[in-house]
């Protein structure tokens, strides 16, 4: 298992780091829910960029990556920690 933060430095770093079609998936619909489709959108085509393009930071670190999906390791507030997700992914 690792995290969302690794994944994002090692492509960075130039070492083969990627997310699976499942994985991306997973990530979507869980920064996703309750959003306009607009925004829905958005997110799928960030979600779909090479990680070596995404900004590193150190939510992601929580974000944890492996063969089943994707999962999150909430601190207090599920909801507000989704929407910071969503907008580092949207680089607002």
């Amino acid at each position: 298992m690792t995290n969302l933060n690794n994944l994002i430095c090692d492509a960075k770093a130039g070492k083969p780091a990627t997310l699976n079609d499942a994985q991306k998936h997973d990530l979507l619909c869980m920064v996703s829910k309750y959003c306009r489709r607009e925004t829905v959108n958005k997110l799928a085509r960030r979600i779909n960029l090479p990680l070596s393009l995404w900004q590193d930071a150190g939510l992601f670190s929580r974000v944890t990556v492996n063969d089943d999906g994707v999962n999150y390791i909430c601190g207090q507030s599920w909801r507000d920690e989704m929407r910071t997700l969503r907008e580092l992914i949207l680089d607002k």
